[in-house]
């Protein structure tokens, strides 16, 4: 059983059960969400009601699969900054935060800073990206760029047998 952060409860097998669902079914009603996890319908509301409350649930949110739009070349691409001054630091989230084609972006510790997930149309526009944007940032000293050949799995996917 896993505890949550902000009130230190302990998730039984019935939470992590919604929590499972919901991760690849967020869409799904209460009535049909309350069949699987075999309680009434005014149960399973209070519990996703106080899963969002203390925060284990923190949004729904619309995956949208970015070969749909033209954008079939994903890289996984590291960011290595110049300093890591607090003006920079800052000034690169800002620039990061608001550039589409990145779809995550997470800080990592090592030899490298950041880490991005980006999806363009081919590896023209990926260089185009990369030497506009990621790199026209002032922060950033370096990336380098890893192309994914295929995603063996990713979150919010749902489990082969669903």
């Amino acid at each position: 059983m896993a505890r949550t952060r902000q009130t230190g409860r302990t998730l039984d097998a019935t939470d992590q059960l919604i929590l499972d669902t919901l991760a690849y079914r967020a869409r799904l009603s209460n009535a049909a969400l309350a069949k699987i996890v075999g309680l009434s319908e005014s149960a399973t509301l209070e519990r996703v009601r106080r899963l969002e409350k203390n925060k284990v649930i923190r949004g729904y949110c619309t995956r949208i699969d970015p070969a749909a739009l033209g954008q079939n070349l994903h890289a996984i691409v590291t960011i290595r900054l110049k300093t890591h001054t607090n003006q920079e630091y800052d000034d690169f989230l800002e620039g990061i935060r608001h550039i589409d084609r990145v779809i995550s972006c997470y800080k990592v510790m090592g030899g490298v800073d950041f880490v991005a997930h980006v999806a363009t149309e081919d590896v023209e526009s990926l260089e185009q990206f990369l030497t506009r944007e990621i790199l026209s940032l002032p922060a950033v000293e370096r990336t380098e760029s890893m192309l994914v050949l295929q995603t063996i799995r990713q979150y919010c996917e749902p489990p082969d047998d669903a």
